[in-house]
């Protein structure tokens, strides 16, 4: 399936319908992870075709956003994706240094489930994308300043919160617990990752609620960064207000405003 994908071999399935059935037996036999990655990278070294090469690439950039790879192959993976890192090939660079970022997020902590072909898309899409989901805050703001240069937070989280509100939100049964129609999501999350910040046909406040919780699951680094947790936790545990703000007040500057937000 790698190389029908690739191009490398016809095949009667479209690209997006291959790269799920690549990813499939992956998600419930996590031994064969190892062995996908390692074969991809294979298939991208010295291969004289480059457009083959780039579908190589986009599969590894898929991968590395779905499943994660052992521990033991991580540090091959992070010395694949620096050498790639530095070619001349800007587009490999590009998705090298993609990999290289998304890497250590995945961890074992993560329960990967099979995306729909609607998820590939965008997944697909992530490396070269200015998409608000899978950055971190700062990317966000700088790409966002382009087209809205007088916001001082990300459009997702001010957007969403204020559709919750209009739909009373805050007074529904279940807000932030139940989730929303995994579909509506979806169509959602891609107007948005496409810049349209248009929510007026969202008719359940469960659906904007579940984006901004996807959307601040998939941060690149988390709101509140490994050095703090351990105090996060310890402070809810305590129910310690006073060293929750000397926490919050760490934190970088963009951090603590969509933290503010958020409690407000």
């Amino acid at each position: 399936n790698i190389q029908f994908y690739m191009g490398d071999k016809e095949s009667k399935f479209q690209g997006l319908n291959l790269a799920q059935k690549i990813i499939e037996p992956t998600i419930n036999y996590p031994e064969l992870r190892d062995e996908l990655y390692c074969q991809l990278c294979k298939q991208t070294t010295g291969n004289p075709k480059i457009e083959s090469t780039y579908k190589g690439w986009d599969l590894l950039s898929l991968c590395i956003q779905t499943v994660p790879p052992s521990r033991n192959l991580e540090q091959f993976l992070s010395f694949f994706f620096k050498e790639h890192s530095r070619l001349e090939d800007s587009k490999i660079a590009h998705f090298a240094e993609f990999c290289l970022r998304k890497l250590p997020l995945l961890g074992d902590y993560h329960n990967p489930t099979l995306p729909s072909i609607k998820e590939i898309e965008i997944l697909l899409e992530a490396p070269f994308s200015k998409s608000v989901f899978g950055n971190n805050l700062d990317n966000i703001m700088k790409n966002q300043k382009v087209d809205y240069p007088s916001e001082d937070l990300p459009l997702i989280l001010t957007k969403t919160i204020q559709r919750i509100k209009e739909l009373n939100g805050f007074i529904t049964e279940g807000i932030f617990r139940v989730p929303g129609d995994k579909d509506k999501v979806l169509q959602l999350k891609q107007r948005i990752a496409g810049g349209d910040y248009d929510m007026s046909f969202v008719l359940d406040p469960h659906t904007p609620a579940s984006l901004l919780k996807l959307w601040l699951r998939e941060l690149e680094q988390p709101l509140f960064p490994k050095e703090v947790y351990p105090e996060c936790l310890r402070c809810a545990q305590e129910n310690d207000a006073m060293a929750s703000m000397v926490t919050i007040n760490q934190l970088p500057q963009i951090n603590q405003k969509v933290v503010t937000y958020i409690l407000e």
